[in-house]
C-alpha cells in the first residue's frame, strides 16, 4: 500500500512495484487523508507492507502554512505509524535531508549558517 501515490515519489514507487508484479494498493490524498487519524484505522490491515511517500511538499507553502505542513509531515506519519503497529502491518516512511533552519542565537547576525544537532527545528521541518 502506497500513501500519496498522486505525488511524484509515490507514483513513481506504484509504477515500479507494480512493474515488478507486486499487488499494490496506490492511494490518493483524495482517497487516504493521513491527517486523519481514523482514516488510518480504516484502511491499515494486518499483513499490510504501507509506503508513505506523502507528504507537504511547497516549500513556500509550508513557510506559510505552518499548521498544514506539520499536521501532513510529523502527525500524519505519526498516524500511520500506530495504525499500522495495532494492525502488525510494516511501515516504511520517506522523508527528506531538506530541514527547515534553526533560529540564529540571540545578538548573532542573522546570517546563513549549517544546521546545527541541537539547534530548534521549525515545526514545518520536522
Amino acid at each position: 500500500m502506497i500513501a500519496g501515490a498522486g505525488g511524484q515519489l509515490g507514483g513513481y514507487v506504484s509504477a515500479l512495484a507494480a512493474g515488478q508484479g507486486r499487488d499494490v494498493v496506490a492511494l490518493t490524498s483524495a482517497q487516504w487523508d493521513i491527517t486523519d487519524p481514523a482514516a488510518a484505522e480504516r484502511i491499515v490491515r494486518p499483513g499490510d507492507v504501507v509506503i508513505n511517500c506523502a507528504a507537504y511538499t511547497d516549500v513556500d507553502g509550508a513557510e506559510s502554512d505552518e499548521a498544514g505542513a506539520f499536521a501532513v509531515n510529523e502527525a500524519g506519519p505519526g498516524h500511520i505509524a500506530r495504525a499500522c503497529a495495532r494492525a502488525g502491518a510494516r511501515l516504511l516512511h520517506v522523508s527528506t535531508d531538506y530541514v527547515f533552519g534553526g533560529e540564529s542565537p540571540a545578538g548573532a547576525p542573522d546570517r546563513p549558517r549549517p544546521y546545527e544537532p541541537g539547534d530548534p527545528v521549525a515545526p514545518q521541518g520536522v
